[in-house]
This record gives C-alpha cells, sequence and structure tokens, in this order.
C-alpha cells in the first residue's frame, strides 16, 4: 500500500499528514503550520518573562511566574489570584502574577477572581505552563431583596431568583437592593472552554470521572456596598440553562464546583424542557451540566521533537467532548502527558500563547482514539508531533 511504503504524504503547502505506527494499528495525525508571518511573531520568551518555564524541585526558583489572558489574548490587570481563600498575588498590567514555586510542588489549588470575569479554578501542576484564561462575567442585574426576580442567563436561557433569597455573611437577611450576576459559560464555543471555570474532572466518592459538559454558569450576588451574599438555608433559584449541544439526555446531572479540591461534586439534576435544561440551584458559586463520557479518564503522552527550540508550550482539546487539560511543556524526554476522555478525538495545540495576541495556533494535531491500542498498564505513546 502506498502510504505504508511512504509514511510522510504531503498534501498542499501547509498541511503535512503523518501515519504513526503502532501496534499495527495506524494513528493519523493532521498538522496544520500557519503562515511564516504568524511563526515570525512566536518569539522565544526571555527568561524573565511571565512564559518562564517553572520546574517543582529543589533547584526551583522562590517565585513562579504566570499570566491570565481574557479570551482575545489581551491582559487581564487587577486580578486576585487566591490560595486557599487568601489573596497571595495581583496581576499587572501585563497580566503577569507571581506565586511562590512551592505551591507547584503541592499541585495546588489557585483561584482567579475578577469583578468583570467569570472565576477560575485550577489545581497547578509542575510541569504546565502558569496561563489561564477568563470569559468575560455578564453584566450585573439589580434586584430588590424582598422581591427577587428574573435575569438572563446566557443568550436564551433565566434565572429565576425568589423573594428574601439572599443573607449577608452573617446570616441576617439581605435587605434594599441586590446586584446579581448570571454568567453562562457555552461550551460548544472552543474558546470560552478554555476559560471555564473548573476542568472537566468530577469527583466520584473517591473516584475521579471524566465529563462531558452541556453548559456552565457561575451566579454571584453582592450588595450596593460589595458585601458577598449566599442563599439563605432552604432556598433555591430556578435556572434554565440554553440549550447548546445536539442530542442532549432527557435528564442531565448538576456539579457544582468544590473550590478547596478544584474538582465537580455531584449536587442535583437538570430536566431537558426541549428548549433549555431546567432545575435548581441551591447557592452562588459554580455549577455545571454534565454527564460522565466515561467511567475513567486515559493517560496518554506524545513526544514533542521540536527542532528549532521555539520552547513551545502544548495543550490538548477535546473535539468529541468538551474539554481542556491545560498548557503544558514536555518533561526531560520530550514527552506532555494528557488525562482525557477515552474513544475521543483529541486535538493538540502548540505555541499558540507565546505570542501576545496571537493569530491562532501556530501547529496543531488531530488524533482519535479510536484508531488507537491503548495501553492497559500505563500511559499509551502517541508518537512524535513534530514543531516544523
Amino acid at each position: 500500500m502506498e502510504d505504508a511504503e511512504n509514511p510522510l504524504k504531503r498534501v498542499g503547502n501547509n498541511t503535512t499528514i503523518f501515519f504513526i505506527m503502532k501496534n499495527q494499528l495506524t494513528t493519523t495525525v493532521f498538522m496544520v503550520a500557519l503562515a511564516l508571518l504568524w511563526l515570525a511573531s512566536c518569539q522565544q520568551p526571555e527568561p524573565s518573562s511571565p512564559f518562564e518555564e517553572v520546574s517543582a524541585n529543589a533547584n526551583s526558583p522562590q517565585e513562579a511566574s504566570g499570566l491570565l489572558l481574557d479570551l482575545s489574548g489581551a491582559p487581564v490587570p487587577d486580578a486576585s489570584v487566591l490560595h486557599q481563600s487568601q489573596v497571595i498575588a495581583t496581576t499587572d498590567a501585563d497580566g503577569a502574577f507571581q506565586i511562590p514555586a512551592v505551591l507547584l510542588d503541592q499541585n495546588a489549588i489557585l483561584t482567579f477572581s475578577h469583578p468583570q470575569y467569570v472565576t477560575v479554578i485550577r489545581r497547578v501542576q509542575p510541569n504546565s505552563k502558569l496561563i489561564f484564561y477568563l470569559n468575560e462575567a455578564a453584566r450585573a442585574i439589580r434586584l430588590p431583596a424582598n422581591e427577587g426576580g428574573t435575569i438572563p442567563l446566557g443568550d436564551a436561557g433565566r434565572a429565576s431568583i425568589p423573594p428574601q433569597a439572599f443573607v449577608q455573611p452573617d446570616g441576617s437577611p439581605a435587605v434594599g437592593d441586590v446586584n446579581v450576576i448570571a454568567s453562562f459559560v457555552d461550551v460548544s464555543d472552543s474558546r470560552q472552554v478554555r476559560g471555564a471555570p473548573g476542568t472537566f474532572i468530577a469527583d466520584n466518592n473517591g473516584e475521579l470521572i471524566p465529563l462531558e459538559s452541556f453548559g456552565m454558569l457561575e451566579l454571584t450576588a453582592t450588595t450596593n456596598e460589595g458585601t458577598e451574599l449566599s442563599l439563605a438555608q432552604g432556598a433555591a433559584i430556578n435556572v434554565e440553562l440554553p440549550l447548546i449541544m445536539e442530542n442532549t439526555p432527557d435528564r442531565v446531572n448538576l456539579y457544582s464546583l468544590n473550590e478547596e479540591t478544584g474538582l465537580w461534586e455531584l449536587d442535583g439534576e437538570l430536566s431537558n424542557t426541549g428548549n433549555s435544561l431546567q432545575g435548581e440551584i441551591t447557592n452562588t458559586g459554580i455549577w455545571n451540566a454534565d454527564e460522565p463520557c466515561a467511567d475513567s479518564l486515559v493517560c496518554v503522552k506524545v513526544k514533542i521533537d521540536d527542532p528549532n527550540n521555539l520552547g513551545c508550550g502544548v495543550a490538548a482539546e477535546g473535539l468529541s467532548y468538551a474539554g481542556w487539560d491545560g498548557l503544558y511543556t514536555p518533561d526531560a524526554d520530550g514527552y506532555v502527558y494528557f488525562n482525557v476522555c477515552p474513544n475521543s478525538v483529541i486535538e493538540l495545540q502548540a505555541c499558540f500563547p507565546l505570542c501576545i495576541p496571537c493569530p491562532g495556533p501556530v501547529y496543531t494535531a488531530t488524533i482519535d482514539l479510536n484508531t488507537v491500542t491503548m495501553n492497559p498498564n500505563g500511559c499509551t505513546d502517541l508518537g512524535v508531533f513534530v514543531l516544523n
């Protein structure tokens, strides 16, 4: 067969198809190199830049650099970085922040908060690039606390606030007007997925399971003075999430995000009415309409061949499910590791955050895990991703 004799075939000017042979099966990897003008704008980062690679070991620096961006790649200044509810850093005009490097060794849970953006909670891993994305929050709606009201949720959803729904931190009822923000994250939009409030992993009685999302939301409420409010005991907010995914089940699990673990926890159920996913949330915070996409995650690894020494970060994004696994740098052996849903299609993306703003991924590779024989005893090697 011609392809077997010639494993590298060039199609057009910018697309190269690699046939990677593994366990007598063929994995088709599509690699797209964008225009040289784009590539020229992605320079090797200076050692002092926010893109500095951080390793978690005894020789690590005292502080680790990071960057907070909106979905367009613009910096987000004046955002708070929290660890265990304590502010440990604030982003500067370039969106840059620094955290103690020891937190990388601890796989620390960091919270990124800004009044104009949806909160993001992430577990920081040792070989990750500390670059995070934020979705813009919805505008605040002012409601009388003793009357409640209905506010929009995305383009076609809504949240119905009952009277006397909110209480002060001391448990006393909120009085006067309250400012409510209900932000919807459309996971059918790959850009919004990058700024998802949490990862796509749930804690199921101690077992970690991968999720397929049908939409996320964050609901917050404050007084006019800025005091954060919570829901009164026994109160609930009826939500109708826009129906954005095809083949949405009749019933979908509802998860809340545990800010201490960074994992989703089952906290209810939503019904598919044909126009929306309808149900109740029982507190302010971050919520997710999800179903498990498998009983467990699978580990895959890809070796990065970087002949031009670009120093690229590599991310994996689910195509057949809404998932985003963060941004990583190769280890000492040149590998990046991802935990993804089995039998899914993933897209690797390399170099895209190294130029800000950047017009798009410099290199992409699409991998269908259905064509791969998985390693039952460890991480499955998917082959080599050549950046040239």
